[in-house]
């Protein structure tokens, strides 16, 4: 019983990280640097540590959802809950 749930537990977390993958994007700064933008439905994009104001103007006017970002999340979570429902791990 116990490993089930931890089978769970686990598939449950990593579906979460497959759908919340599908948010992000890389942004390549004006200093050659790399940052990861999470964007959040109805809010818009989310940056902490851009290094100017001109990479986070560009940032906000560049960055928002798109309806195929939300079919790629959904196409996205329902392949991976088919493979878990086919492969049956729980069993």
């Amino acid at each position: 019983k116990t490993q089930q749930d931890l089978i769970v537990a686990l598939l449950v977390l990593f579906s979460l990280l497959n759908l919340f993958s599908c948010f992000t994007d890389t942004y390549v700064a004006s200093n050659h640097q790399k940052f990861w933008v999470f964007i959040i439905p109805f809010y818009g994009p989310t940056c902490f540590s851009l290094p100017t104001e001109y990479d986070k103007d560009r940032v906000y006017n560049h960055y928002y959802l798109k309806s195929r970002d939300y079919f790629h999340a959904l196409a996205s979570i329902t392949t991976f809950l088919l493979i878990i429902i086919f492969t049956n791990p729980v069993a």
